[in-house]
């Protein structure tokens, strides 16, 4: 396989696995409180993969104001305030 298609089956497993490993080593030191060193840990993580995928550019790009019909963004907004049942 190529490391292109290779990686986004890796990374999810990785994230978790590691997330995991800090989640257990924190909670011998630091018990219930171990969520906020998996939390930063899980989302750095996380922000670092869509990095390294989207770039600079990408990552900006995803914080720019909305281009489209307003229907659109009235319904995405809709959709998320659905609760889970």
């Amino acid at each position: 396989m190529k490391k292109e298609t290779l990686l986004p089956i890796i990374a999810p497993v990785c994230v978790i696995a590691f997330g995991a490993l800090i989640a257990y080593v924190f909670h011998l030191f630091i018990n219930e409180w171990a969520w906020v060193a998996l939390a930063l840990v899980y989302w750095g993580s996380s922000f670092l993969i869509a990095y390294k995928a989207l770039g600079k550019e990408g990552i900006a790009s995803l914080f720019q104001k909305p281009v489209g019909s307003k229907r659109w963004l009235i319904l995405s907004i809709v959709v998320g305030l659905i609760p889970p049942v």
